[in-house]
């Protein structure tokens, strides 16, 4: 379990995991209220809720409510962010890749 797993939802509602991607540095689950979780092997956490960040490092550091545009100085935090933006966008184009239909051979 993780340390933030006592955070409740804004709203009354089930929270599902929608996609998840594992990777060889890292978990990362999509989930129904549109936030993103990473979990990285050296146990450090990254939870994207717009634009604000919680970030545990790997001594067990909490840090709430990061604004992602004035607290890209944290440099661990910075290379996490940009690894998960990268992995999530190289899903997204996978996906649609995969929802195209394959063009059927004229036999003619």
């Amino acid at each position: 379990m993780t340390k933030l797993a006592n955070l409740s939802c804004a709203r009354d509602e089930v929270v599902y995991v929608k996609k998840w991607i594992k990777t060889s540095q890292a978990i990362i689950f999509k989930l129904s209220n549109k936030l993103v979780q990473a979990w990285f092997k050296d146990n450090a956490e990254v939870y994207i809720d717009g634009k604000q960040v919680t970030y545990i490092d790997t001594d067990g550091e909490i840090r709430r409510d990061l604004d992602i545009a004035t607290n890209m100085d944290i440099a661990d935090l910075k290379k996490r962010l940009v690894y998960v933006k990268a992995r999530l966008e190289k899903n997204e184009k996978y996906d649609k890749l995969k929802r195209v239909p394959l063009e059927k051979k004229s036999t003619s």
